[in-house]
């Protein structure tokens, strides 16, 4: 079980938040489904564990939830001026123009 990347480790209470205020129309529905932890069921054992953090896998707004959590972030790294960025799911990557000075690139 992979139980670090970016959609375990976003905060779920964030998440929730932001999306009562930038999809209110969602808002409830993702509230209900996010309040409490997620039960995580292993096979073969009568054990359980919770999901405290993070979207739940098999959710079908986990990635519209995910994005609304870490739109925050995004927003605040955006910087048209200086690079370019591009984001997809939990990977994003910048880039700019490179600088030249006596031959050399920096």
């Amino acid at each position: 079980m992979d139980a670090v990347n970016a959609f375990n480790s976003m905060s779920r209470l964030s998440a929730i938040w932001n999306t009562r205020v930038l999809w209110p129309r969602c808002a409830r529905f993702v509230f209900n489904s996010y309040r409490g932890y997620a039960v995580l069921y292993i096979a073969g054992s009568k054990q359980t564990l919770l999901s405290k953090e993070g979207v739940t896998q098999g959710d079908p707004l986990a990635m519209l939830v995910y994005g609304l959590g870490i739109l925050p972030l995004t927003r605040k790294l955006k910087n048209p001026s200086k690079h370019k960025q591009n984001w997809y799911a939990d990977h994003s990557g910048c880039f700019a123009q490179l600088l030249q000075r006596n031959g050399l690139s920096y």
